[in-house]
């Protein structure tokens, strides 16, 4: 697994990497634990807005039984990211608002994220 977590202890180092890390979702879904997640937690609002997208759709290739034992870290994060200054964060947060629950995205994203609007619009019109 190149490029990949090798150990939860890479998670910080990871983390705290430029931009462009080479390290993806399903990379980090592996080594997701309630540690991982406070950590993630503690240092959301200062990654760089990619590194707060792999996390959340991290949570996407969680087993059913491990996204529902890690609920209510999964949350705060997703509470996090509904908060965020970039407006992508604030969309992928709230497709994935009460995600474990669910266990489907929520898909009315239309009201109040002008450049999902927008995206969404230039969809429509290139398909017509």
């Amino acid at each position: 697994m190149s490029g990949g977590f090798q150990r939860e202890k890479d998670l910080g180092s990871r983390l705290r990497s430029t931009d462009d890390a080479p390290w993806s979702s399903l990379e980090l879904s592996s080594v997701l634990n309630e540690n991982s997640l406070t950590e993630m937690k503690q240092r959301f609002n200062s990654l760089y807005t990619s590194a707060k997208l792999r996390i959340l759709f991290s949570f996407l290739e969680l087993p059913r039984r491990m996204a529902v034992e890690l609920k209510d870290g999964i949350a705060e994060i997703v509470r996090l990211a509904r908060e965020d200054d970039d407006e992508w964060v604030r969309v992928t947060g709230d497709a994935l608002d009460n995600f474990v629950d669910k266990q489907s995205l929520n898909l009315e994203l239309e009201q109040g994220h002008k450049a999902f609007q927008v995206a969404l619009e230039q969809l429509r019109l290139r398909s017509e």
